[in-house]
């Protein structure tokens, strides 16, 4: 379910809504392809409906680019430097 809760205040005096998916899911502004996370504006709120898209947490990324760690027998390039 989309949740909207007041953000803060502009130093113009204007209200920030935050407005996200209680359920962990992305949230799309409605007519658009605009997806977020958690989405702040300027009350009104523009209207955002919820995906089914699960929200990513860093337990489900890879380090794809990471180096693996070097098994315990293998030869580290340099160790016979002395």
């Amino acid at each position: 379910m989309i949740v909207s809760m007041p953000y803060g205040v502009r130093p113009d005096g204007k209200t920030l809504i935050r407005t996200v998916s209680d359920q962990n899911k992305l949230i799309r502004k409605a007519g658009t392809l605009e997806l977020y996370e958690e989405a702040i504006d300027v009350a009104p709120v523009p209207q955002y409906e919820e995906t089914d898209i699960d929200i990513e947490t860093p337990d489900d990324e890879t380090d794809e680019g990471a180096t693996p760690a070097p098994e315990e027998d293998a030869e580290v390039p340099g160790d016979d430097i002395e």
